[in-house]
């Protein structure tokens, strides 16, 4: 389990560096719907990693 919660967190690591990437090169582009599209995209991992971060917990406990 405990190898699960480190993979998540460099998965995560990985993420976090294409986002910023991203939205650089979403502030050249000027593309609303890239804005809109990574907005979405983001919610959706933050959600994702913060429920298995949370059954990882339970499992663990």
């Amino acid at each position: 389990m405990q190898s699960l919660h480190g993979d998540l967190q460099k998965y995560y690591r990985y993420y976090v560096t294409i986002f910023r990437v991203a939205k650089k090169v979403q502030i050249r582009i000027g593309l609303s719907l890239v804005s809109r599209f990574l907005f979405l995209f983001e919610a959706l991992l933050l959600l994702f990693f913060s429920f298995l971060s949370q059954t990882t917990v339970q499992n663990l406990s």
